[in-house]
């Protein structure tokens, strides 16, 4: 007799839906870290706010492709890293 296993579908997916709530809960807690460590919130802090939560690593090229002035960009990337939201890397994974 051979028996039948079945894995209980519904239970994996209600815990994968609550862990991705959880999730974007954090990146948007984690994004208005990031909007309030300015007095004012500029389209380009909400550019490299937007950047920050989606990507895990950036360089300043992918920053200057969004059209934030390289001052802007530098200016509000050593804020972030004073406040320890961002660290500076010298390489990302072998590549200089």
């Amino acid at each position: 007799m051979s028996a039948i296993l079945r894995s209980n579908h519904t239970e994996f997916t209600v815990h994968a839906m609550a862990n991705a709530q959880v999730l974007m809960h954090d990146i948007a807690q984690l994004k208005q870290t990031i909007l309030n460590t300015a007095q004012r919130v500029t389209r380009s802090l909400k550019t490299l706010a937007t950047l920050c939560t989606t990507e895990p690593a950036f360089t300043a090229h992918m920053v200057e492709q969004l059209d934030i002035p390289v001052s802007s960009a530098y200016r509000i990337i050593n804020r972030l890293v004073e406040a320890g939201i961002l660290r500076s890397e010298r390489k990302i994974h072998g590549h200089p």
